[in-house]
């Protein structure tokens, strides 16, 4: 009995732990790689806005996400993408490798305080 009990804590803290991204079940390395390449053959930002933010309703990475976000042009829309998909990566505890895609400190601040 204990050891049921020991489970089903353990379980719900792990649920708990990244129950911030409902991230179940996650994105295939297959699907992700499509995804990714579909985006890479847009022109415009916009397009690839959309795409990108269809696939952070999955379960994705933070360094899908990085990918993900490397295909875009301007600061300010990778912002954007980084504040609604904080909450949806499958390992938050990593969302610090985003900064590493932004140019401008005052973004950098940003990611660390979404992480805060």
């Amino acid at each position: 009995m204990r050891n049921l009990i020991g489970l089903i804590i353990i379980l719900l803290f792990a649920n708990k732990t990244y129950a911030q991204n409902g991230c179940i079940p996650k994105l295939s390395e297959d699907s992700f790689t499509q995804e990714l390449k579909k985006i890479k053959s847009y022109d415009f930002d916009n397009a690839k806005i959309k795409a990108i933010e269809v696939i952070i309703t999955k379960c994705i990475n933070s360094f899908q996400l990085k990918l993900l976000l490397e295909e875009l042009s301007f600061e300010q829309d990778k912002l954007d993408i980084i504040k609604k998909a904080y909450f949806k990566v499958s390992d938050p505890p990593n969302f610090k490798i985003i900064k590493s895609i932004l140019d401008f400190e005052e973004s950098k601040k940003v990611v660390d305080k979404l992480m805060t």
